[in-house]
């Protein structure tokens, strides 16, 4: 085999490791994320407009480190064979204006940490 192909192979390889990393890595951050949950408030009815799960539902997968606030009720893990093929740095973001919040414990769903924990997790 040639030194080319060879290094072909192995950078295709290694592309396919990144997107599962970032892909299980996207699934614990949406199935670990904090959803309302009424019986834990001060008051037991939502605020007005609440709409419960858009921390969840705004974890993204991209290529850029800049997120956008999606508020999307629910979200549910990105494929694989979706990601584009061969990228070098994909970024898991969550624009949700009050993420940072739930991350320092703000939530007893969550405990504080919870994200910086799931990438430690999935570090190689």
């Amino acid at each position: 085999m040639s030194m080319k192909k060879f290094a072909d192979m192995l950078e295709h390889e290694i592309n396919l490791v990144t997107q599962k990393i970032t892909v299980d890595l996207h699934k614990d951050l949406v199935y670990g994320s904090a959803v309302g949950d009424p019986t834990l408030w001060k008051h037991p009815y939502a605020p007005a407009g609440y709409v419960g799960g858009r921390f969840r539902g705004s974890w993204e997968i991209k290529l850029s480190p800049e997120p956008t606030f999606t508020p999307l009720a629910t979200s549910y893990p990105v494929p694989a064979s979706t990601l584009p093929a061969l990228s070098k740095v994909y970024y898991i973001t969550n624009g949700a204006p009050y993420a940072q919040r739930l991350n320092e414990g703000h939530s007893t769903q969550m405990p504080s940490g919870t994200v910086d924990r799931l990438v430690e997790k999935h570090s190689l």
